[in-house]
């Protein structure tokens, strides 16, 4: 077993760690962690979890009717081996599940939730695909869980659903099935997700991903993709550096009875190192490719963007334990021709306090060009070209005070604008 722990002492403003004690390492990479051994005689029993639930109602209606009904499920869970399992859902509920945050959308393009139901979220690590620093604000994943028993924010409910996940020596695989409410006159859909990733050389992998089936249509859709993750800690005698490349196609069959074909890839490069820290990646989206199974924040473009940060730690009791400044940038443009959109950043000022207190300020011009309208809040933004800039200041304070908190304000013009933000926790 790989294993590794820190803990962190507020009054003398210190963190440990057992192993892996470079600042570019995180506590959680598995190849740096220390070993476990000399564990016998450890049993798993049947390796059987059963989680049943029962649900009564009682209505009563402006007519005066009254109405008494109710609703059974569960869960069965069955280790095949410490490390693979297999789980059959009937009726899932989904009823203790975490609401989402209230969010205002102040772009033209979806918003992303992430899962939070119990069922999906186990063993969903084995289907990141791709570069895994997308995951807060992915602009593509194949397989989005929220797919499945949701629509809109609405429940759908979920008939049955099985799910094999773990590792099989040097694989790790995962396959999902679910039988989903169909639309208003339609059967129930099944749908499908697999996964298999295996690893290769010391600390990299390489994998598949399919996925099949729309839970609100008849028509078919179908995903396929490989990707390959490449990692060392061995670059220049000890530096970091990580790789990332993909590609995707997509069948569907659409409404007019035709067929369509397309395509997306990518690749991510970055050295995520203590002094000096960057990335560069490239991705391309076809117009027509619409995974029903996925998210896509927006498609027919391609998008570059890279960014680069200097570090500095100049040890012992100064005034300040960490001074940074950083630049960043994105361009986005259509498959078929022009800019869509563009950010440039530049980060003058990030300190950490020897305090532990930080304080960052940020200044970033932006171009949009959107072709159609769109609705922002009340109002309706027409089609054009936009530009504006805008800097922001946040401050937090450190967490070992009886009182802590953080700051934030963010000014400047928004499209043809202004826009003015204050958060404080």
């Amino acid at each position: 077993w790989g294993f590794n722990m820190s803990r962190r002492i507020r009054r003398k403003n210190e963190a440990i760690r057992w192993t892996g004690w470079k600042d570019e390492i995180r506590s959680h990479n598995a190849s740096e962690a220390g070993d476990i051994t000399g564990l016998h005689g450890m049993r798993q029993g049947l390796g059987l979890e059963f989680s049943p639930y029962a649900v009564g109602r009682y209505e009563t209606g402006d007519d005066g009717g009254d109405g008494l009904g109710g609703d059974f499920g569960g869960d069965l869970r069955y280790r095949l081996t410490p490390g693979f399992s297999a789980t059959v859902s009937y009726n899932t509920d989904f009823a203790e599940t975490e609401v989402d945050q209230r969010v205002v959308n102040f772009t033209r393009f979806p918003l992303f939730f992430p899962e939070k139901r119990d069922f999906f979220l186990e063993d969903s690590g084995i289907y990141n695909f791709g570069p895994v620093l997308q995951r807060k604000a992915p602009s593509l994943l194949p397989y989005f869980s929220r797919r499945i028993g949701l629509s809109d924010g609405q429940i759908v409910p979920i008939r049955l659903a099985s799910k094999l996940a773990g590792r099989v020596g040097d694989y790790d695989v995962g396959v999902t099935h679910a039988m989903v409410d169909g639309p208003a006159g339609l059967d129930d859909q099944h749908v499908f997700a697999a996964r298999v990733t295996k690893q290769v050389f010391s600390q990299s992998r390489v994998g598949l991903i399919a996925t099949g089936g729309n839970p609100s249509s008849e028509l078919g859709n179908y995903v396929g993709g490989l990707d390959f993750a490449y990692r060392t800690n061995e670059l220049f005698g000890d530096k970091f550096l990580e790789a990332q490349l993909y590609a995707l196609g997509n069948y569907a069959q659409l409404v007019s009875g035709g067929e369509n074909f397309d395509y997306a890839f990518g690749g991510r490069v970055s050295y995520p190192n203590d002094r000096w820290e960057g990335s560069l990646s490239y991705s391309e989206i076809g117009p027509g490719f619409d995974p029903a199974l996925g998210f896509v924040r927006r498609t027919g473009i391609r998008s570059g963007s890279g960014n680069i940060r200097w570090k500095n730690r100049p040890g012992g009791p100064g005034w300040y334990r960490q001074l940074a400044l950083g630049a960043d940038a994105n361009v986005t443009a259509r498959t078929s021709g022009g800019l869509d959109s563009a950010q440039f950043g530049f980060s003058p000022l990030i300190v950490e306090f020897g305090t532990t207190d930080e304080l960052s300020l940020r200044l970033s011009h932006a171009v949009d060009r959107p072709i159609e309208s769109f609705e922002l809040g009340d109002l309706t933004v027409p089609a054009g070209e936009y530009s504006w800039t805008r800097a922001s200041l946040e401050f937090e304070t450190t967490s070992s005070r009886p009182l802590w908190g953080e700051l934030g304000v963010r000014v400047g013009e928004f499209y043809d604008g202004w826009r003015g933000q204050c958060a404080a926790e």
